[in-house]
């Protein structure tokens, strides 16, 4: 973290963070955009989804691509244009407090004085090495703050830390795919690339030459959930997407991620999102 005026860090360091969300969305313009030069005083996060542009932070510009996470921080002068259209990007403003940087556990303090702001010290463009990942924590974060329902914040906030944390892993170089062994990380490839056929635990040992109990105990030990869980997970984020991004009908979503029952489906969907595919579908992009 850059050193502010209170003299904070690195907010890894504190016990208690608490960020705060102020606005997110997404955006995608058919025709040409251009961002005049402006400095705002929030962080800003820019996830670019489709198309190309050219972004000049601090004098600098930049050519970003989907993939590319921009780090607009506070004070510091920036504009931006497309160069390819249609350009898409995901965005968030936000502000991180913090408290607590006792190496000993301390209470929750009770006044919010006792928080300081602080200030990300990343640098300004990341190539995101897990684009999928990535895509997918911004759609559930602007997802849920849709919602518009306070209690649904706990996992906007949730999710936020989820990708500051994926942001800081990535930035020094600390890999979490790397408590996978080779041969799980062989099945979940497998699994990512055709999840939506009907896959087999016997499809799946083929493919590692390995034995499919074997498998399937080493899976779940080493990923904390089974290999059906797995690639359930898979389909329902992949219908999400399609369902705030397609006019595609919710039967012919489920068929192509691999669910063949409308009803099973359903389920699902409503036990990991919380809502029913029709209301998910219904917060269209915008």
């Amino acid at each position: 973290m850059h050193e502010n005026e209170t003299g904070a860090e690195n907010f890894f360091d504190y016990n208690f963070m608490i960020p705060y969300i102020r606005y997110c969305a997404d955006d995608l313009y058919e025709k040409d955009w251009n961002l005049r030069e402006r400095i705002i005083q929030d962080h800003e996060l820019i996830y670019i989804t489709s198309g190309e542009g050219i972004f000049k932070i601090n004098g600098k510009e930049h050519h970003v691509k989907p993939g590319i996470l921009l780090v607009i921080k506070p004070g510091i002068a920036h504009s931006a244009r497309s160069i390819r259209l249609p350009f898409g990007f995901s965005c968030v403003h936000f502000d991180i407090y913090v408290s607590g940087n006792s190496p000993v556990q301390i209470p929750v303090p009770a006044d919010m004085q006792t928080f300081q702001k602080v200030m990300l010290a990343t640098e300004d463009i990341i190539e995101m090495k897990d684009k999928e990942n990535a895509g997918m924590l911004f759609n559930e974060l602007i997802t849920w703050t849709n919602m518009k329902n306070p209690v649904y914040m706990h996992l906007v906030r949730a999710y936020f830390i989820k990708l500051l944390y994926e942001i800081s892993a990535q930035e020094h170089d600390f890999d979490i795919k790397r408590r996978y062994t080779k041969s799980i990380e062989a099945v979940m490839n497998y699994i990512k690339a055709n999840f939506s056929s009907k896959i087999t635990l016997k499809d799946i040992s083929s493919h590692v030459h390995l034995d499919a109990s074997y498998i399937s105990s080493l899976f779940k030990k080493q990923t904390g959930t089974t290999i059906t869980g797995y690639i359930n997970a898979l389909r329902i984020e992949h219908c999400a997407k399609m369902l705030l991004e397609t006019d595609m009908s919710i039967e012919d979503i489920a068929a192509g991620a691999g669910f063949y029952d409308i009803h099973h489906f359903s389920r699902n969907f409503k036990k990991t999102k919380g809502v029913t595919p029709s209301a998910y579908g219904n917060m269209k992009r915008y």
